[in-house]
Formats: structure tokens, C-alpha cells, sequence
């Protein structure tokens, strides 16, 4: 079980954790463990006795080491081209934050991503959001498929956690094939969207076979068959995931990721009061507790045993991405890193207009120490830091985010690991906000947003809006600042088709599309490798969208 990893366990009776005083969860009592790196995690005081510090589950078994698999393959780099953007599913998160208005990064001859930016996507199939998200995608599908196929009819609790591995990965990864081939399945159920390819119909023909593309309700039914069989599995077990792999736990889905990762597809699907309740279910499942506001305003966001992270990749530096030296999500989204793309070529992140000005309007919201303000200092860097801070004035992006630390804050640092976030708990607060404020509890939702973002981030925050739409809309906005650089503000724009609207001068010229919600320009084409499509035009080419200042239906 690693247990030279851990340097000691505090007693249960000595630390309490409360998920925010104003939700009404009451104290909890957990463990905390503390790494020999310094970092520190929780877990629930009850799951204590599910953890087994000496046996660990089978790793000489077929679905102990496709289980692994699995989850290494999100750090895969596939060599899609030998392209630098090629480093697993923290790539498609830049990608699709680069569709949004809120998050920009120059054309300066670097930028590996500038297909997703300018929505190329639109016209080839072959252009690489197409590929990346395809491969990418359902090479998950299949390695999850293995997982699934080697425990038919599991049995015993650690069968069952490995397999409710292989059916919650799996939906995971049709949501987002649903989310980027198809329009929102509330709009649109009975439009086409991708093949499903399950344990019982992997590919047995060759390269070459091609597969029947279901409805988009038809692939919400088998995402939310997976997602409740896997909740089904990982519920009334003795075991979780630290019985696998305590030092890496959280890069595999427990009962509290199950819950959060249905309570999105709920989300997706505008089933706003179970998305509530599952986003409730994930808090109460969950040792998690958000990041205080005290400490939100460091740079962070690269450590996955952190107490407000409920799921992630862990990147190692042994880890094949971390090795390539510039091929990783380090070297593209840190500007606190001095040997990747951001500072030596120029494609840092930096947040939009949209996004500053209202921060700059909320002083005391922490999250406004994400980005750089206008002197290129900041009284929460190093002094190191601050120095590389001020590399970025040659630059015409004024906001350059200080979100997402270097590797150990080693800003000279060769090795670019790190881990990247897939789940916090955060998330879970706005979503049972919007859920509660969307299903007719109005007054109950507001007070919810309120009391998460005063808490939490913002003690001067009050929700103005009055109606359920704007309220929402508040709690887009929220979610959008929260998440900047997390992969998740497109599916917001995708789930209720909103329109994008980049021409308020902060973009280069070829990037300024308006665009309206709903529009084919925000739909992924097939791209001609498999899976293929049953009676599919893979030659036909596509308009791509008119740059400037004309909306784009």
C-alpha cells in the first residue's frame, strides 16, 4: 500500500472539518494524513477501517492492471501528428476553455492550440480538436471497456470497486464525446451524436468497421446506465479507493466523484433537481472541503492531495508527459514556469476583459490574485516569481494567469509534473445552487450561492438577481472565474447554448467570433479513423465561421 509515503496519521478526535457553516453539514470528524512531501489530505474518520495499510487490491489481476491502464491513459501522450499539444485530457481542458470568452492566448508562431481558438474544427475533419477528442475518447472507452469485461459478475467488494472504476470512467468519457459531437441532449435527443461501442461490441473486424451513430438521448441513457450501476457498486462497500492506492487515492473515482459525476450529466440534461440532490450526496460522501479563503489566493492548483479536490490526474516526474520537458500542462498553462510554452513562447494564458473587469469591480473577491493586474506584481509571489511575472509586460495579453503553480513553485525547474484537477468540491456548491434555483426553490438556491461565494471567496458578495434566469446566469458567471483553466466552461455554453462573443477588443484579430448558442460552429466533426460512421460524408468540408463583428447562426 506505499505506506513509506505517508509520515504520519492525526487521531480522528483531533481535527474536524466542516464543508462551510453556512450549508448546515455539522462537523465531521476525519483523518488527516500527512506526506512525506509536505502535503496533507483527509478522509472520512468512518473509512479509517476500509483502508488497509499492509494488502493492497490483487495488481497481478487482469482488472487490477486494466484499471491502471485506464487511468494512465489520460496522461497518455498519443503523438497525434507529433503535435505539442498532444498530452492526454488536460490537453482537450485548454482546447475547450480556448472556446469560451474568458480565456486567451496569442498567436506568436507557439501556440499549439490556435485550431481550437479559431474554431477550425468547423471545416476538416482532420483538424486536431476532431482527432484529439475522438482518440482521445474513446481510447478511454476501450480501456474502460477491458476493465468492465474482465468483471462480468463482480463479486466481493474489491471487484466491485474496480469494476464501478470501469463503468464511471466510461460515462465520463461519453459525456464528453455528447458534449462536443452532438448538441445539448435537452435541445436536441433525438439528434445524431456518436457510436456506442461497449464491452460486448468492441471492434472484432478490423481497423475498418464502422458503427450505427445513436441519438444524443440514447447516449445520455447508456452514460446514465454506467454512472448508476458504478454508484451502485461503490455504495454499501467496505472499500474505497486508498485500498488501492493510498498515496495516488484520488485519481480514482470514489463514491463522492460517482455522485459528482452524475449530478453534471443531470446538469447536462436540465434535470436541475437531481442534479441537486447528487451534488448534496457527493458533499455528504466526500471528506472534501472548499479552499478557504485565506489561502485561494496563492498560486496552487497542481496537487491532487489537496483537501478540496475530490478527483484528478496525477503527474509524476516520471511520467512519460512530464519527461517530454514541454509537451505538458505545465508548459502550457503556468506562467510560473520558465521552461514551457508560456514564458518562453510567448502563449501564456491570460483571462479575458470579461473576466478582470468583474473581478477588478469585486475588490475583495480572492480570485482576483488568479490574474495579473495592470503592475505585473503581486504581494502574494515570491520575489522570484514576481520577477517572472514581469517577463510578460512584452506581451499585449495584460492578465496573465498566476492560478496554476509550477511543480514544487520550482519556477527553473526542468520537470513539468504537477497534477490537474478534475473534480473539487467547489463545483458541487454551485451545482446544487443552480439545481435548487432551477427546479422552483429560488429563495433556497440564492441563499445557497450566497452563502458559498461569501464564504469561501467573495465575503462582500450578494446576488442581485431576482428571476431563476439571471440567477443563473450569476451562477455561470461564478462558475466561469471558479473554474478558469478547468475544462468546464464550454459544456456550460454547450448545455445552454449560449452565445460566445469574443469581439470586445482583447483578442487578436482572427480570433473575434460572435457566435450564436446552439449553432453547428461549436459542433466537433467525425474525423476519418475509428470508430467510423455507418453512411458518413467523411470528405464533405465545412464553412468555417466569419471573423469580426457578424453573429455566426
Amino acid at each position: 500500500m506505499a505506506m513509506n509515503t505517508l509520515k504520519s496519521i492525526i487521531a480522528a478526535a483531533a481535527v474536524t472539518l466542516t464543508a462551510g457553516s453556512a450549508m448546515a453539514d455539522g462537523m465531521r470528524d476525519v483523518i488527516r494524513l500527512n506526506y512525506n512531501d509536505g502535503t496533507s489530505d483527509y478522509i472520512l474518520a468512518s473509512d479509517i477501517s476500509r483502508i488497509s495499510f499492509t494488502k493492497a487490491v490483487d495488481a497481478e489481476s487482469q482488472a487490477y492492471q486494466a484499471t491502471s491502464v485506464m487511468f494512465d491513459s489520460m496522461k497518455r501522450v498519443f503523438q497525434v501528428g507529433s503535435a505539442h499539444s498532444d498530452f492526454g485530457y488536460p490537453a482537450l481542458m485548454l482546447g475547450m476553455d480556448l472556446q469560451t470568452p474568458y480565456m486567451m492566448a496569442q498567436n506568436t508562431g507557439y501556440n499549439w492550440f490556435l485550431t481550437w481558438a479559431k474554431f477550425e474544427n468547423c471545416g476538416l475533419y482532420s483538424t486536431s480538436p476532431n482527432v484529439m477528442m475522438w482518440r482521445y475518447c474513446y481510447t478511454y472507452v476501450a480501456e474502460a471497456n477491458k476493465v468492465i469485461a474482465a468483471l462480468p459478475t463482480p463479486t466481493g467488494d474489491e471487484e466491485r470497486l474496480l469494476a464501478a472504476q470501469g463503468y464511471a470512467f466510461r460515462s465520463f468519457a461519453y459525456w464528453n464525446l455528447a458534449q462536443t459531437f452532438a448538441h445539448n441532449v435537452h435541445f436536441a435527443p433525438n439528434a445524431q451524436c456518436v457510436p456506442i461501442i461497449s464491452e460486448s461490441n468492441n471492434p472484432t473486424t478490423g481497423a475498418d468497421a464502422t458503427y450505427p451513430a445513436s441519438t444524443t438521448g440514447e447516449v445520455y441513457d447508456f452514460i446514465m446506465a454506467d454512472i448508476d450501476r458504478a454508484i451502485m457498486l461503490l455504495s454499501d462497500n467496505s472499500l474505497n479507493p486508498a485500498y488501492i492506492d493510498v498515496a495516488h487515492a484520488k485519481r480514482y473515482i470514489d463514491l463522492s466523484v460517482a455522485y459528482g459525476l452524475r449530478a453534471r450529466y443531470n446538469l447536462s440534461m436540465h434535470n436541475y433537481a437531481e442534479a441537486a440532490a447528487d451534488a448534496r450526496s457527493a458533499i455528504e460522501a466526500s471528506a472534501s472541503t472548499p479552499l478557504l479563503y485565506e489561502m485561494a489566493g496563492f498560486p496552487g492548483f497542481n496537487n491532487v492531495k489537496l483537501g478540496n479536490w475530490m478527483w484528478g490526474i496525477t503527474v509524476d516526474e516520471n511520467d512519460e508527459t512530464a519527461r517530454t520537458g514541454i509537451v505538458n500542462w505545465a508548459s502550457h498553462i503556468s506562467s510560473l514556469v520558465t521552461n514551457g510554452y508560456t514564458y518562453q513562447g510567448g502563449t501564456y494564458r491570460a483571462c479575458t476583459d470579461e473576466i478582470w473587469n468583474y473581478l477588478e469591480s469585486q475588490p475583495e473577491d480572492v480570485r482576483t490574485n488568479w490574474f495579473a493586474n495592470g503592475t505585473y506584481h503581486s504581494d502574494l509571489l515570491t520575489n522570484s516569481q514576481n520577477k517572472v511575472l514581469a517577463h510578460y509586460k512584452q506581451w499585449s495579453l495584460k492578465h496573465p494567469n498566476l492560478k496554476f503553480d509550477a511543480y514544487k513553485s520550482s519556477i527553473y525547474g526542468t520537470v513539468q509534473a504537477g497534477d490537474i484537477p478534475l473534480m473539487r468540491i467547489e463545483e458541487m456548491y454551485l451545482i446544487e445552487a443552480e439545481g435548487m434555483v432551477m427546479s422552483g426553490r429560488v429563495a433556497e438556491g440564492t441563499n445557497a450561492l450566497n452563502n458559498f461565494v461569501r464564504t469561501y471567496r467573495n465575503p462582500a458578495f450578494t446576488c442581485a438577481a431576482t428571476t431563476a434566469a439571471d440567477i443563473q446566469s450569476e451562477i455561470i458567471r461564478q462558475r466561469a472565474v471558479e473554474f478558469w483553466g478547468e475544462g468546464l466552461t464550454f459544456f456550460d455554453m454547450m448545455r445552454l447554448q449560449l452565445d460566445l462573443d469574443r469581439c470586445s477588443g482583447y483578442y487578436n484579430v482572427e480570433f473575434e467570433f460572435r457566435i450564436r448558442g446552439g449553432s453547428d460552429f461549436f459542433r466537433l466533426k467525425y474525423p476519418q479513423m475509428p470508430p467510423y460512421v455507418d453512411g458518413y460524408d467523411y470528405e464533405q468540408e465545412y464553412a468555417l465561421p466569419t471573423i469580426g463583428g457578424e453573429w455566426n447562426d
